[in-house]
């Protein structure tokens, strides 16, 4: 699963976040994961004035951290926040 909004304030509405992901642990290391992500980020992708997706990470989950980067996504600000679009 993955959840996906969109800031609705005026002043953030160029952003937009992914605020849960959750691949079941018997099915970890197949892609899922990835499909996910990339469903969610073509979505966000066709919104217009969507400029950022944001989302946080836990910093010791290097599986989901390595996917993040390999999908565009920058740490910025704490060590958990990241962005991409």
């Amino acid at each position: 699963m993955a959840g996906f909004m969109r800031d609705g304030h005026n002043k953030m509405i160029h952003k937009g976040s992914i605020w849960g992901m959750y691949v079941v642990q018997d099915q970890a290391g197949k892609g899922i994961g990835r499909k996910l992500l990339e469903h969610v980020l073509e979505h966000a992708r066709d919104l217009s004035g969507l400029e950022q997706v944001n989302l946080c990470v836990v910093t010791t989950n290097v599986l989901a951290r390595n996917l993040y980067l390999s999908m565009g996504f920058k740490p910025h600000g704490s060590k958990s926040g990241w962005h991409v679009l």
